[in-house]
């Protein structure tokens, strides 16, 4: 059974004549989505794209639609929220933790976001990174957040034994860096930090890295009259809550004047923000 062409799954031969090559010939979604299965000259992988990106690069510089968004974001360009949008419901976003463990070297702290779902906190980061040069990696989240008659309700037990999975299955990220319990509060990581130690044998090196963040860093309710656009233009003129949240995050991470560092394209602190802002 031949392969096709734009996604590279197996599909039936057609019944009619068809004038293009065995390699060519796509499955009908794929010749509707104009896909066509090539390698990108950056990361190397194949995969099934939009044939537009080769068009505008040319095939000896054909870019995959991730390697693509990478150079639109430090060209200074960025697409819509839908955009974004899409991206965070690619169901291999779960990879994106995995990338993130790999440049923990260049990490100057972590965030575990509330929602167990594969919550990527893409503009928070982003902010984070060009307005105050700190570059966040993310933890999975565990979801151990629940509102009840209007007050939120944190298991502390439920969100110690998530941190202890993860360290169990070598997801946990090493060094001395804070990670960041996004919406707790100064109680609830005290009982986590409490649980981890009585329970689960947690070193005090590790227990003193956890620090609460009250205030999420989602985009839901925080992001009114904040443009993209100007922010990436001139990200020190802009301001928002998600903005005074994010610099809160360098505060009681205990870096009251941000981390900001001169970045050229060639800088691997760039690099690797690069890589870590979308992966799949």
């Amino acid at each position: 059974m031949p392969h096709c062409g734009g996604c590279n799954g197996p599909f039936a031969v057609l019944a009619r004549p068809v004038k293009a090559p065995a390699t060519r010939r796509r499955c009908d979604a794929c010749f509707r989505a104009k896909r066509f299965w090539l390698q990108c000259a950056d990361c190397g992988r194949a995969r099934g794209c939009r044939h537009y990106a080769a068009a505008l690069l040319g095939p000896p510089r054909w870019l995959c639609a991730v390697c693509w968004r990478h150079r639109e974001l430090f060209q200074g360009r960025i697409a819509p929220v839908a955009w974004r949008s899409g991206l965070e419901g690619d169901p291999e976003r779960i990879a994106l933790y995995d990338a993130h463990l790999l440049e923990t070297r260049y990490v100057d702290g972590w965030i575990v976001p509330e929602s167990s779902e594969w919550c990527l906190l893409c503009l928070a980061r982003l902010i984070l990174f060009r307005r105050f040069g700190f570059l966040a990696g993310l933890v999975h989240g565990a979801g151990a957040t629940r509102w009840s008659n209007g007050t939120k309700i944190v298991d502390t037990d439920a969100l110690a034994q998530h941190l202890e999975d993860l360290r169990a299955g070598g997801k946990w990220p090493g060094g001395s860096e804070p990670v960041l319990l996004s919406g707790c509060k100064v109680s609830h990581a005290t009982a986590v930090a409490r649980k981890l130690q009585r329970d689960m044998g947690w070193p005090a090196a590790q227990r003193n890295r956890l620090v609460p963040l009250p205030r999420p860093l989602s985009e839901h309710g925080g992001t009114r009259g904040f443009r993209l656009a100007a922010f990436l233009v001139a990200p020190r003129s802009t301001d928002c809550e998600l903005v005074r949240r994010c610099k809160r995050v360098l505060q009681v991470a205990q870096l009251q004047n941000g981390v900001a560092t001169s970045l050229t394209a060639a800088h691997p602190q760039l690099a690797a923000f690069r890589r870590m802002l979308f992966t799949r």
